[in-house]
């Protein structure tokens, strides 16, 4: 077991970026199965798995590499030693990255379902807030 675990801790050090843009890419995708499964209510045969595709590529791409360039920034910015420092980091996460990420992710996810940008445009003008409060009360 202590194997396993040094193997991973080596990985994930000698390759960051990689490692977690995998972690992102499998729970996007996962993360849309389940909503497609269990919120969707969807059967088999309805499932839509280019969108899951869709979500596990923006995880891989977009989402796992830009947060842990975001953490690495804050990292170095504001320490990780203290409480202050956490509260520092969150208050910067939740005002400055969520706001951002969130427009870059419905934009691509438009982009991805063959919207042009009138369309995506006028979603975000009608969910992007609905969605960002949402957000915050997780």
């Amino acid at each position: 077991m202590w194997g396993i675990i040094k193997v991973c801790r080596r990985v994930v050090t000698r390759y960051p970026i990689i490692v977690q843009a995998t972690q992102a890419g499998i729970l996007m995708a996962l993360g849309d199965q389940i909503a497609q499964n269990f919120i969707e209510r969807k059967k088999f045969k309805e499932l839509d798995f280019l969108r899951t595709a869709q979500f596990g590529s923006i995880g891989f791409f977009i989402t796992g590499p830009v947060t842990r360039t975001w953490y690495g920034i804050l990292d170095k910015y504001i320490g990780s030693k203290t409480g202050i420092a956490v509260l520092k980091k969150v208050a910067c996460d939740q005002l400055i990255f969520a706001p951002a990420g969130l427009g870059i992710v419905l934009t691509t996810v438009g982009l991805l379902q063959g919207k042009d940008f009138e369309q995506i445009k006028t979603k975000l003008s009608n969910e992007y807030l609905d969605i960002l409060l949402n957000n915050y009360k997780i």
